[in-house]
């Protein structure tokens, strides 16, 4: 206990570690790649120390529902039983932030040696690695752990104890949520490697958030916040965007609580996806000659469906919050065309404009002309004032 034992003590070591944090990142860039090589380490061994005590009998797991591998086991737990008001996309929203890292390596592209081939290579394995150990981790404890257990009895399926009628019952999957730790080896190395993974992705987001920011303060979009486009050291590294990023962090961490954070987390990370999907969806359609994708199996109905996704998925987890959301970004939109920024990036609008355009014109090539729908063609010479 530091302050009171509750909130209040996460809020003070939250800022704590955040500062540390920032402090690492100011420092060096190459620092932080570093310290996220050494904390992959206690994150592999605690995965590890998880499953190879998913094999291993002790009486204290077995008192919290540990029934060994069992395919029965893994039957029972097969099908959704959500408890205390609790739906898929609730459980989902919580989750959802778990699987917000697929961006980490697009977002620091101006660090990598060669980006074409690194982000696709990098983004999909980082997919599929995370994708296979979430999926390890969900049928390892559904095989070997019931939902419902009261300490007393042996696990088993057929031996179903009293408190499961009542929804009372101490232990089991959906009651004690520090199930992979007593199934680890050594339980404080799952602690160390949750601090682990908690660090690796704030020091990802600390990153790549500022200097995001700072390319687009660069653009100069809106003057008054073009004071955070200048870089410091060699790395032209964002030390406004990353103090302004520490307060924005420090306000949310004041909150709390995950359970009340990860919904509005995932809700902007589902828009932030709905909106690069459907920049992917545009440029394509458009036939826009910079966007020229070598993936292969590219889709850009694909991205179309999967921006419809994110905005359907927004509502469904919360419609008030998907309404402010995108009236925000409304706000913003409207603010910086108010302003009327002097830039020009070639948009994929302008390319859409031009390939209807186009396919008009050649249209009117095949039509016969008719008097109702005709219309005087007058060019103007340029006269040269020679006075």
């Amino acid at each position: 206990t530091v302050i009171d034992g509750g909130v209040w003590d996460i809020r003070l070591i939250s800022v704590v570690t955040c500062i540390i944090l920032l402090t690492i990142i100011c420092i060096s860039a190459t620092v932080e790649s570093k310290l996220q090589q050494v904390l992959l380490i206690p994150l592999i061994l605690s995965i590890l120390s998880f499953v190879l005590g998913s094999f291993l009998w002790t009486a204290e797991k077995e008192r919290h529902g540990y029934t060994g591998y069992q395919a029965s086991t893994l039957l029972a737990n097969m099908w959704p039983d959500f408890r205390d008001d609790h739906t898929f996309f609730t459980i989902f929203s919580v989750y959802f932030p778990a699987a917000t890292g697929i961006m980490a390596g697009a977002n620091i592209s101006g660090n990598l040696r060669n980006p074409q081939v690194a982000i696709p290579r990098g983004t999909l394995s980082a997919i599929l690695v995370s994708t296979l150990i979430y999926v390890s981790v969900l049928l390892i404890a559904g095989a070997t752990y019931l939902r419902d257990a009261d300490g007393m009895l042996v696990p088993n399926v057929t031996n179903t104890p009293d408190c499961f009628y009542n929804i009372t019952c101490p232990f089991g999957l959906l009651n004690y949520y520090q199930i992979v730790m007593v199934t680890s080896v050594w339980p404080p190395l799952i602690t160390i490697g949750i601090v682990a993974s908690t660090l690796c992705s704030a020091l990802a987001s600390l990153v790549s958030a500022p200097k995001i920011f700072q390319a687009i303060c660069e653009d100069n979009l809106i003057p008054s916040l073009h004071c955070f486009a200048k870089g410091s050291g060699p790395g032209h590294e964002p030390r406004r965007a990353y103090a302004l990023a520490f307060f924005v962090t420090t306000a949310v961490l004041f909150i709390g609580e995950l359970n009340y954070i990860a919904p509005l987390i995932s809700n902007f990370f589902l828009c932030s996806y709905a909106l690069v999907n459907y920049a992917c969806f545009s440029a394509s359609f458009s036939q826009y000659p910079g966007f020229r994708p070598a993936f292969r199996y590219y889709s850009h109905w694909l991205s179309l469906l999967a921006a419809a996704m994110c905005v359907a998925i927004m509502f469904v987890l919360s419609w008030p919050m998907t309404i402010l959301t995108f009236l925000f970004f409304a706000m913003v939109y409207l603010f910086i065309k108010r302003l009327k920024p002097d830039v020009n990036w070639g948009t994929s609008t302008t390319a859409t404009t031009y390939v209807h355009t186009l396919s008009g014109v050649m249209k009117l090539t095949k039509d016969e002309g008719h008097v109702k729908n005709y219309r005087s063609q007058v060019m103007k010479a340029p006269i040269a004032n020679n006075s």
